[in-house]
């Protein structure tokens, strides 16, 4: 697998932009309850969560960019 290689803090220019996605997993939940203690059962309960209005578990706050 080849990856592209970025440019140096030299090349920067003013303006320019760059982006990141991922697909947030089950992990990914959990790692980030356990470090931030934010062991709401909307994120870690999936029996709780469905009761809710979301129907399902929900990733936390952070991960959110609108």
């Amino acid at each position: 697998m080849e990856f592209e290689k970025g440019k140096s803090y030299e090349e920067l220019e003013i303006a320019e932009k760059a982006s990141f996605s991922k697909t947030i997993t089950e992990t990914d939940v959990y790692l980030f309850a356990g470090i931030s203690g934010d062991l709401n059962p909307m994120h870690v309960n999936e029996e709780y969560a469905r009761t809710t209005p979301f129907g399902a578990r929900i990733a936390h706050g952070p991960y959110v960019r609108s």
